[in-house]
């Protein structure tokens, strides 16, 4: 345990120096604008997979590109996850020494300039924050964090810990800001 808080520490060293050489376009994008979307989420934490998969399909339906990473806080991800279409998860098997993943997918990812990117995860997961916080997204939105300066906009949902809610109070402030 003392090991793993020195890594964690050691990360998130590592991340903030990444994040002083990051060169961002960031530029306000509300959901309906949105061509391209991001999201990042934890499928195994309170049945989290299904609202998710209605989010995407609806952004899908919209005509939009989504592209989703979960990541799967254990030694492998479940094969019933493996299975799904359009949709790339990782697990602590795939991370270094400092808890950044490695998969290339992950890479490509972080490189991809999309409008929008949607982090659904309620914990803080230096594996998640990685992804998220080195994305060149062009606006970047999740829930309220201290000390979050990665985020461009944030719902505070301290009280009500549900992903459903998360995504509604998400999707429907995305959709009323910035209207033309």
């Amino acid at each position: 345990m003392f090991l793993e808080g020195i890594r964690k520490k050691a990360g998130r060293f590592l991340l903030r120096r990444k994040l002083r050489k990051l060169k961002r376009k960031k530029h306000f994008v509300n959901i309906a604008e949105a061509r391209t979307v991001g999201i990042l989420f934890q499928p195994a934490v309170n049945d989290s997979f299904e609202p998710v998969n209605e989010f995407v399909a609806r952004l899908r339906g919209e005509g939009k590109e989504v592209f989703v990473i979960g990541y799967v806080d254990d030694e492998k991800v479940p094969d019933f996850l493996l299975l799904r279409k359009g949709y790339q998860f990782f697990c602590r098997n795939d991370l270094n020494w400092y808890f950044q993943p490695e998969p290339e997918f992950v890479s490509e990812f972080i490189k991809k300039e999309i409008d929008l990117l949607v982090n659904l995860s309620f914990d803080d997961l230096l594996p998640l924050d990685y992804i998220h916080s080195l994305s060149r997204a062009r606006f970047k939105s999740g829930r309220f964090r201290k000390d979050n300066e990665t985020t461009d906009f944030s719902i505070d949902v301290r009280d009500k810990r549900d992903i459903k809610y998360l995504i509604e109070q998400l999707s429907h402030y995305l959709q009323i800001i910035n209207r033309k």
